[in-house]
């Protein structure tokens, strides 16, 4: 029947209300808020791979997540820029203290537009790129990041894993950092939480898919040159 949602999306958006609520500490009706009523499985899906995130971003026992609210607390679910006074976000601190903002669904001015001057007006068309979580200093100002400002950057895909969403994988990486040559400082993202073996990237980014199926770490062969992460999340 048209318009019916199903058993295992009420039940999936439940366990995800609960959960931000749980990291959060927010009330259920605030947590219910914030999710929306989607019961979109992609859209369910991005907001699992967000908790993930959250779970796996470095810290241990210091770390702690707080939502900063806006005009509309309730995540974005279409890309856009940054705007503070209408979309909230996600303040990670470590010992109490303001570390890094996870936002939702931002786009990004890509390498490429800010390399060659170019500002992303509207339509952006190819001077940005939306990611579908990213992370960012303290205190991001409103409209699209550079590239330069991005700390972590995650794509989300709930589907079996293919080359052809890797070789989209691979061009936002490139409009998010250089490879580093040996002809300047590289370092290591400290956001990653996993051992990162390959040359660095300019600046110290990462960039981490999420895939509902399995086959996504049969396509894990750039990750230590390109400074990626092939995640399994059923």
């Amino acid at each position: 029947m048209s318009g019916t949602v199903s058993p295992a999306a009420t039940t999936a958006r439940a366990a995800i209300k609960r959960a931000f609520s749980a990291r959060l500490v927010l009330s259920s009706a605030a947590a219910g808020g914030l999710i929306g009523q989607s019961t979109g499985q992609d859209k369910l899906y991005e907001l699992k791979a967000l908790l993930e995130t959250m779970d796996r971003l470095p810290g241990r026992v210091w770390k702690s997540f707080h939502l900063i609210g806006a005009s509309s607390p309730r995540f974005r679910y279409k890309g856009g820029k940054i705007i503070r006074h209408q979309w909230p976000h996600i303040q990670m601190r470590i010992a109490g203290q303001p570390y890094a903002e996870l936002w939702n669904n931002i786009e990004f001015a890509s390498l490429s537009a800010i390399d060659e001057g170019r500002q992303p007006g509207y339509p952006t068309y190819a001077d940005t790129h939306e990611l579908d979580i990213i992370v960012t200093k303290i205190g991001q100002p409103d409209g699209y990041p550079r590239y330069d400002e991005l700390k972590f950057g995650v794509e989300v895909k709930d589907r079996p894993y293919n080359k052809e969403l890797l070789k989209a994988l691979l061009g936002v990486r490139r409009e998010m950092a250089y490879v580093f040559s040996g002809h300047g400082p590289a370092g290591v993202c400290p956001f990653a939480w996993w051992p990162m073996h390959g040359p660095g990237a300019v600046p110290d980014s990462a960039l981490v898919a999420f895939a509902s199926g399995g086959d996504i770490t049969k396509y894990d062969g750039p990750e230590a040159r390109f400074g990626l992460k092939m995640v399994h999340l059923p």
